[in-house]
């Protein structure tokens, strides 16, 4: 069975260090191209939180040939190119998206930017307006916010929970030789990756990319492995109408991908659809709350599943109680054919609708090259979903999604006796 647009996936070796893939799709109308380096919060040093985030804001944003932002933008949408960038916990990506005709045009556009960009002290200071605005944006915003505590809850000692903004009175400090430095160690060919989805030939990506790649070669960057201890509760007391709580748990590796396909399921069987469990007992059984939003996070030493959703404030304790049956099950009780077979189908179905976006398809595989994880195809993924048994799941469960080493976190008008006999 398909699951998506037939797809060749070619990982280019002469390009190394830098791990290049190109995965052809034939007659694709556009093409998509990401830039990924390992250059993510956890890399933030603690007298420098903050640093990684502003300088994803900072690289591209101005060039020898482009010397401010606005003049690499026009460039950009002169030739019809969309760029935009991320970072999260371990990467940052920078990715542009144009019509196949200017493939090699917006390679060229990307990389000559990587190699030539410029950060001045200006740039930085008003970046950091930007980000400012942000996260006053975010703190207003349980729906976000409660992500970041989830994080900050998982991993409370460790790098892994930094805080992407850093604090106000570290974050005034960081200046420019705090960014150069940055960028000389993590923003290399040692640490970078790169995918490109379209129909477009290896020799002629090839050509492009040793003719316009040419960062310092680096040297190799070891994520952090200390994980430290989880906090059982965290929570943010604002003056809200509802709460918005998270379920965290501490999950397993990226390279682990029978655990990870199948945590994706459990996921998929808790949360994010009307017949998923959690969203029939909290809203289509008790009018508890709205939705269950649920996501899976794989990284190089951990993982992260982490389910999402709000209520009013008298509701608390039914809610979780209700969330923590059904969880349990999971560990305790295998889930029937039917019911197996069944949510394999709407997940499928899931899987299906999000990679008929090419650009999901670019950042499945980016995703794991930019760790430097084994590679898992789309197909191969689809062979371990199709044989995931019910013992499976019920193992898998019992290993990662015990509550009792459960995270909690809430935002809104919240105080810790509210938990009170849920947590221990």
């Amino acid at each position: 069975m398909a699951l998506t647009y037939p797809h060749q996936v070619e990982i280019i070796s002469t390009l190394s260090p830098t791990p290049v893939i190109n995965i052809t799709i034939p007659n694709l109308p556009t093409s998509y191209i990401l830039l990924w380096f390992k250059a993510g919060n956890v890399f933030d040093k603690p007298h420098q939180l903050g640093l990684a985030h502003l300088f994803e804001h900072l690289y591209l944003s101005q060039t020898k040939k482009y010397p401010d932002p606005l003049s690499r933008l026009q460039a950009l949408d002169k030739a019809g190119i969309y760029f935009n960038a991320q970072i999260n916990q371990e990467t940052a990506v920078y990715y542009h998206i144009q019509t196949q005709a200017q493939t090699l045009v917006s390679l060229e556009l990307l990389l000559a930017a990587a190699q030539n960009s410029i950060i001045d002290e200006q740039l930085i200071e008003n970046e950091k307006k930007i980000i400012r605005a942000e996260e006053k944006e975010n703190a207003n915003n349980p729906a976000k916010l409660i992500w970041r505590l989830n994080q900050k809850s998982l991993y409370p000692t460790s790098p892994w929970g930094n805080n992407p903004s850093g604090l106000p009175k570290i974050w005034k400090n960081i200046n420019l030789r705090d960014a150069l430095n940055f960028q000389k160690k993590y923003y290399t060919q040692t640490n970078a990756a790169l995918v490109i989805v379209g129909d477009i030939a290896t020799k002629s990506l090839t050509k492009q990319i040793k003719k316009s790649f040419q960062l310092p070669l680096g040297g190799k960057i070891t994520t952090p492995k200390n994980l430290g201890r989880l906090k059982k509760l965290l929570i943010k007391n604002q003056k809200l109408n509802q709460v918005t709580i998270g379920i965290n748990f501490r999950t397993t590796p990226i390279n682990n991908h029978w655990e990870r396909v199948a945590l994706d399921f459990l996921k998929d069987y808790l949360a994010n659809k009307w017949l998923s469990c959690l969203i029939e007992r909290l809203r289509i059984d008790n009018n508890l709350t709205y939705w269950v939003d649920g996501v899976t996070y794989n990284y190089s030493p951990t993982g992260q599943l982490s389910l999402v959703f709000s209520v009013e404030p008298k509701n608390i304790k039914k809610a979780l109680v209700l969330s923590f049956a059904e969880i349990k099950k999971l560990a305790t009780t295998p889930l029937a054919d039917a019911t197996l077979i069944d949510h394999k189908k709407s997940f499928i179905a899931s899987l299906a609708r999000q990679f008929i976006d090419p650009f999901e398809i670019g950042w499945f595989y980016g995703w794991q090259v930019g760790l430097g994880a084994k590679i898992l195809t789309i197909d191969e993924y689809l062979d371990i979903l199709n044989q995931l048994t019910s013992q499976t799941l019920k193992l898998t469960a019992a290993k990662y999604l015990e509550v009792d080493k459960a995270s909690l976190t809430a935002i809104g008008p919240v105080k810790p006796a509210d938990f009170n006999n849920l947590i221990k």
